[in-house]
This record gives C-alpha cells, structure tokens and sequence, in this order.
C-alpha cells in the first residue's frame, strides 16, 4: 500500500510469521531509506514467537533487499545498509544447518533448544561477531 503525502511517498509493505502479528515495513523511496521493523536486526538473535517460521524470515529479508536501500533503520538496533540483511541471512542459514545436523543425529526438539540457548550465552555462534541482547 503506498501513501502519497506531497512531497513524500510511503509504501508499507507486509511481511509474514517473522516477529510479531504487525509485522510491517515502511519504505520511502525516494529517499532509499527502509524502515525494516524488526525482521532482521544487527548483532542479536531475534525473538521467535510461536507463530514466527524461519523460512519467512529469509522470505523478507529478501523481499526488502530487492528494493536495494541506502539506508536500513531496523526495529531494533543502529541503523545500517542492507548488509543488516546478509548478515541475518547468513545466521538463520546456518542455524537451518545445524538444526538440521541435530535432527539427523536424533536430537530431540528440548535439546536443540537448550544448544541454542547456549549459544545466545556465549554471544557467538562459530566465530561470528558477538551478539548483543
């Protein structure tokens, strides 16, 4: 949905299952600025309610860097360029792969939780850079 206000226009665009029921994003483009909500947010885990599905989250991420922003002002965190996207991109494809890992090495859904959460304690998952909360 775009609103013309004169000399500004605003498109808000709907995303899916990746943070809350109101998951939306305001793009104004003229200005290449995205205002990203809280779909990827720079250098911490995000919050997966119970209605948040991982392969929406790429979904949106790439949905919004189609749209090739200058400037991306998430929902939470210091705002960026659209590698606050590649860098959410890159954690849940390599969470996706360890998960994966887990679920064919017979881990039940409890432990794969408890090794998750040990990861947000040491603040890193494989070396990358930390991760605030």
């Amino acid at each position: 949905m775009a609103v013309n206000l004169g000399q500004r226009i605003l498109v808000v665009l709907r995303m899916r299952n990746v943070h809350s029921e109101a998951d939306t994003a305001v793009w104004l483009p003229k200005e290449h600025v995205l205002f990203s909500g809280a779909a990827a947010v720079p250098n911490r885990f995000n919050n997966t309610r119970s209605f948040v599905t991982i392969p929406d989250i790429p979904n949106a991420t790439k949905m919004m860097k189609a749209l090739h922003p200058e400037t991306v002002i998430p929902g939470h965190g210091a705002p960026g360029a659209a590698k606050i996207f590649d860098d959410s991109d890159q954690y849940y494809e390599l969470l996706f792969e360890r998960v994966t890992e887990m679920v064919r090495g017979g881990r039940f859904l409890d432990q794969i939780k408890q090794e998750r959460t040990a990861y947000a304690r040491v603040g890193q998952l494989d070396g990358q850079k930390p991760i605030s909360h």
